[in-house]
């Protein structure tokens, strides 16, 4: 049988709220009743649809209980604001791991793809966490923390946004010891006044939840200065001895890096999408559609 997640204890002691139906214990926590796991923990978020629609589905399939804002038959943990309780749990799971190294990642283009290339590496090292698919939002990385094992050595989250705010409280939830922006490019500009410059202040709010003396890897070729002059680093933050550039314009202890043989846009994923991806809304709303 597989290691308790959370068992309701915990949850009351995290969040706060009421149990009914007895005490329980999860191996999981889903926001989507397609494809929640026998002995998940169901959250019911309300956003494009109520979540609470499909309590009794998810109880159904195998669910150790929902975490939900209103009473029912079943076994259900009831809060005043499901969403929020998701944040505390996130919290939670990260207080009872104190010697976890976490690191974050944001930037324009690249995060998934990056965040997916760290994560496993880390796996090689011990035991590690870290976000699944593009789960970069106000959603997904609340959930991705509250799913953390109490186990983990090391942790990966990737981190979006639209506007100018959201990756500053994600962050500060997160609380990473390293973190990374791939770049800065036109992308949510139209959400900007000031266009690529907005977009590097936005992206610059990692910094905001790094913890002192924490360590940050930026692209050089985005330089500080013109349109990326708002991508400034903290003054307590480590520096690192030299800068890579992937175009090998500046030199490393270990010479240039290659130029790469193609260059290339990048370009949409055209796949089909499944449950809980960005794109296709999930009971509660997506945990990371669109959030660059």
């Amino acid at each position: 049988m597989a290691e308790p997640l959370w068992t309701s204890e915990e949850m009351l002691a995290a969040m706060g709220g009421r149990l009914e139906g007895g005490a329980f214990a999860c191996t999981g926590v889903s926001i989507d009743s397609r494809s929640l796991a026998p002995g998940d923990l169901f959250v019911a978020l309300a956003a494009e649809r109520d979540g609470h629609e499909f309590v009794a589905a998810a109880l159904e399939k195998g669910a150790a209980a929902a975490l939900v804002s209103q009473p029912g038959p079943g076994r259900r943990l009831i809060v005043d604001d499901t969403l929020k309780s998701l944040e505390k749990l996130g919290a939670a799971a990260r207080d009872r791991a104190p010697d976890a190294r976490r690191g974050a990642v944001t930037g324009s283009v690249g995060k998934t793809s990056l965040t997916q290339m760290i994560r496993a590496g880390l796996e090689r090292a011990g035991v590690a966490h870290g976000s699944v698919k593009s789960f970069n939002n106000h959603i997904g990385v609340p959930l991705t923390l509250a799913r953390m094992p109490r186990m983990t050595e090391r942790a990966i989250f990737e981190i979006g946004m639209n506007h100018a705010g959201e990756i500053a409280p994600l962050v500060r939830l997160v609380r990473p010891q390293a973190v990374a922006i791939t770049n800065v490019g036109p992308v949510h500009t139209e959400n900007f006044h000031d266009g690529e410059s907005g977009v590097a202040g936005a992206k610059a709010e990692i910094f905001e939840g790094l913890e002192p003396g924490g360590v940050a890897v930026l692209n050089a070729d985005n330089r500080p200065g013109g349109r990326c002059g708002r991508l400034r680093l903290r003054p307590d933050l480590r520096r690192p001895a030299h800068r890579l550039s992937p175009g090998g314009r500046r030199r490393a202890s270990h010479g240039r890096l290659p130029r790469p043989a193609h260059r290339h846009r990048a370009s949409p994923d055209r796949r089909p999408l499944g449950p809980d991806e960005p794109g296709r809304a999930s009971d509660a709303g997506s945990p990371g559609r669109g959030a660059g």
